[in-house]
């Protein structure tokens, strides 16, 4: 199936889960919505950008990060 990922969207996805541990939901929650939204074979990191300053998306995002670490 081939699905190619920029190395910086690796690096910034590392950064964002070592920076908190709770983040596991995000990374979870942004690898659907990059695999929804993945430009031909390729998950890019001006998706994630879009996916995770999104208003609509960002309460949601916020709402995950709060589950995660009161359990």
């Amino acid at each position: 199936m081939g699905i190619e990922v920029e190395k910086r969207l690796v690096e910034r996805l590392i950064e964002d889960v070592i920076e908190k541990q709770e983040r596991l939901a995000l990374l979870a929650f942004s690898l659907i919505e990059l695999w929804e939204k993945q430009n031909g074979k390729q998950l890019t990191y001006r998706a994630y950008e879009e996916i995770t300053v999104s208003p609509l998306v960002r309460p949601l995002i916020e709402k995950l990060l709060n589950f995660s670490s009161s359990n």
